[in-house]
């Protein structure tokens, strides 16, 4: 089930709601118009398309780009990369969003556009948060915050302050979040701005909802709506119904839920927004399905499926498989099913394998970035010590000396500066916060490191994919707190039951993978078996309440004729018959 946060992309225009009669307006004037009205125009025209055509939105913004830069309308031509950026940033090419907002940092700095500096700043921090990057997005996002206080830009603020608390919450730290969003709602409030209160309201609903605090959640969800339909702003209708029906949905008043997110799928289709409109078709399919009205389901998901292909969006193309998967095996359709799961594998590894491209390529431009930085700076310095030159013989002597010593202390604390906050990315990047094991990122490094081993010994590894029985069960008994409770206890107990050479690591989820170096297959079973005894046994207490867990365990052995992406897909496997089978065994 996707819900919708509201990010704010800032714009030269705070709010611009595309219609196809403005759009079809500022294409008739484009044709008659020339020079500098003509390149904004197209950047007006590139705005608009942003949310509903972000491929004619590119176009465009190339077009005013082309324009500007012949007739040096440097300005312009900043607001046109952009737009450029803000459409490879809906099509997912966040390498290319990257490159052309800093390109329009570049142009912003040297015009010294304060409020155009502060806007890239903020939507450079936003491609890095899509990816993963929470510590460079915060930065970029506060040098963001930091200009728009020294301007005194209350929108600008309020703007920064609520993608604060988006990147807080996309981190799970659900307080801090709030906290920022509070803020954000009072400066929105005393400008009297209702879509910016629209936004926030729905945001915090969104914070409220993760707690399982259902009730507060719809309160500020409502809220928000009354605030998008003064507006009559059918985007944000679109967005907060379908945050309201998912809500109804968590507390199965499964009619509610149809009503609203069948007012969102509505609304989407008359914008055109294909994202939303795929997106409100397979949460209707999910929906019908906890209805066990499988026709219904699959009708829908075949449409979200189909139209999140046409749009290659590969997060809404995964799990519109994951549930016809799980539709199929309501059915007993179990070969359907196997297949719908292996479309959902392959698409769940290529958008881990794209996120992982993107964010190595990204991540490095970031490093070069900053060491172009600290280049300029120690170029500014010797700009000062040639003038000092100047003045006598001895000085010029004395500041060459100088300047070699102090550049290589620099250098040095650079160097060593970047490798502790190298180390520090990368450990960050290989952890889970919520249970202190390794990611899937760091579960993969040390399987390779494992298979290095295995060329060299020839002794097998076996690796273990394990997942907990209905785990949506506990979230909606007992709330997303309690879930989190027994995600971190159960990796506690997988710690001590595990041998000392073995590791374990959260695979995404609820779904947790282990690594048994030095263990045939026999072996790896007697511990899987081990395992599942004991949380079969194991009841975690949780505020007055014993929580009794199961899980199913997928086990495969690493050998010659196999590699590392085939074996863990084999555990998978091995995992998903377990469930065929009924669950709380292994295979």
């Amino acid at each position: 089930m996707k819900k919708f946060l509201i990010f704010i992309i800032i714009s030269c225009n705070i709010f611009l709601v595309a219609s196809t009669t403005a759009i079809d307006s500022l294409e008739t004037l484009l044709e008659s118009a020339s020079g500098e009205k003509k390149v904004i125009i197209l950047n007006q025209l590139a705005e608009k398309h942003r949310y509903i055509n972000p491929q004619k939105s590119i176009e465009y913004g190339v077009k005013a780009y082309k324009l500007a830069s012949d007739s040096n309308y440097n300005s312009l031509k900043s607001e046109a990369l952009n737009n450029i950026a803000t459409g490879h940033y809906y099509l997912g090419n966040y390498r290319n969003a990257i490159e052309k907002q800093e390109e329009a940092l570049k142009i912003n700095t040297a015009l010294n556009d304060k409020l155009a500096l502060a806007r890239s700043l903020n939507n450079i921090g936003l491609v890095y948060k899509k990816l993963g990057n929470y510590e460079i997005a915060l930065n970029y996002i506060l040098r963001s915050l930091a200009i728009e206080e020294e301007s005194e830009n209350a929108i600008g603020i309020a703007q920064s302050l609520c993608n604060m608390g988006n990147i807080y919450f996309e981190m799970s730290d659900f307080d801090k979040s709030l906290e920022f969003y509070q803020r954000s709602l009072i400066i929105y409030e005393e400008l009297a701005d209702r879509r910016g209160i629209a936004d926030i309201l729905n945001n915090i609903g969104s914070v409220y909802d993760e707690k399982g605090k259902y009730d507060i959640a719809l309160d500020y969800y409502l809220n928000s709506l009354d605030y998008e339909v003064q507006l009559e702003d059918k985007t944000g209708i679109a967005t907060t119904s379908n945050n309201i029906g998912l809500t109804y949905y968590n507390i199965d008043l499964y009619d509610k839920a149809l009503e609203y997110l069948n007012w969102s799928l509505n609304l989407t289709l008359e914008i055109g927004e294909k994202y939303g409109i795929a997106n409100s078709y397979i949460n209707l399919g999910e929906i019908y399905l906890a209805m066990r009205k499988y026709t219904e389901s699959r009708n829908n998901l075949q449409m979200g499926l189909r139209l999140s292909t046409q749009i290659e969006a590969g997060d809404l193309m995964m799990a519109a498989y994951k549930l016809l998967s799980e539709l199929d095996t309501e059915l007993k359709n179990y070969q359907k099913a196997l297949e719908n799961h292996k479309l959902y594998l392959k698409q769940r590894e290529i958008l881990f394998e794209n996120n992982r491209i993107d964010i190595t390529e990204i991540h490095e431009q970031f490093e070069l970035h900053k060491k172009d930085q600290e280049i300029n700076y120690l170029h500014q310095r010797l700009k000062l010590y040639w003038l000092l030159n100047i003045i006598s013989i001895g000085i010029i002597i004395f500041i060459t000396f100088l300047f070699i010593v102090t550049r290589k202390k620099l250098k040095s604390r650079y160097i060593q500066r970047q490798e502790e906050i190298n180390n520090q990315l990368r450990e960050l990047a290989q952890t889970d916060h919520l249970t202190n094991l390794a990611n899937r990122r760091g579960m993969l490094e040390k399987i390779q490191y494992e298979k290095y081993r295995f060329e060299r010994s020839k002794n097998p590894f076996a690796i273990i994919m394990c997942d907990i029985d209905s785990f949506k069960t506990v979230n909606d008994k007992f709330g997303h707190e309690c879930g989190d409770f027994v995600l971190s206890s159960i990796s506690n107990l997988f710690i001590s039951l595990l041998r000392k050479q073995d590791l374990v690591g959260r695979w995404g989820g609820e779904e947790f993978i282990m690594l048994l170096p030095e263990t045939d297959l026999e072996n790896g079973r007697l511990l899987a078996e081990k395992i599942r005894k004991r949380v079969n046994e194991n009841a975690f207490y949780y505020k007055g309440s014993y929580i009794n867990i199961t899980i199913t365990l997928g086990v495969a052995v690493f050998d010659e004729i196999t590699d590392i992406k085939k074996t863990i897909q084999k555990a998978d496997e091995a995992l998903y018959e377990g469930k065929r089978r009924g669950k709380n065994c292994i295979v």
